[in-house]
């Protein structure tokens, strides 16, 4: 299987074997997406089928995308999470921007957004180690939830 063929029907995996299994029962089906799950333990497997390759950049750009690079964090932009405890996040590994049973999510999306610097909808490359000084860091895609958890920016092989 090439890498990146991740579609739309959601099917978590975590190592090679999940993977496997995912592939064999897919089958036939052409709108499914393989889900990659991160723990402590299968960073080798991410490294592998997730993280990107000088390739995928260099093949999958255009100059809105470069644009939209330098500005937003387009995996993030948009996204509003509610925690069970009402907290309001812009991302499930980010810090609360308030909570629903003080702020309506209007008004603490509103304040986020005028404070863009210090929320993910607007993380970009530019802003990170090591990723600020690639010169790749206007091609690559967006700072995933999955860099934040680890606090790692550099889910790539070009480096």
């Amino acid at each position: 299987m090439p890498k990146k063929r991740w579609k739309n029907i959601p099917n978590i995996v975590k190592n090679d074997n999940d993977l496997n299994k995912i592939i064999k029962i897919t089958g036939q089906i052409s709108n499914y997406t393989i889900q990659p799950y991160l723990d402590n333990d299968n960073i080798s497997f991410f490294k592998k089928n997730v993280f990107v390759e000088k390739t995928d950049i260099l093949n999958n750009n255009d100059i809105f995308q470069i644009a939209a690079n330098e500005t937003i964090n387009k995996q993030l932009f948009g996204n509003v999470y509610i925690t069970e405890s009402g907290n309001i996040k812009l991302s499930n590994n980010a810090s609360p921007i308030g909570n629903i049973k003080n702020n309506s999510i209007y008004k603490a999306v509103y304040d986020a957004f005028a404070e863009k610097q210090h929320h993910p909808w607007f993380l970009t490359r530019e802003q990170v180690e090591p990723c600020k000084n690639c010169v790749f860091s206007k091609l690559c895609p967006s700072i995933s939830n999955y860099e934040l958890f680890l606090n790692k920016f550099n889910f790539c092989n070009i480096l």
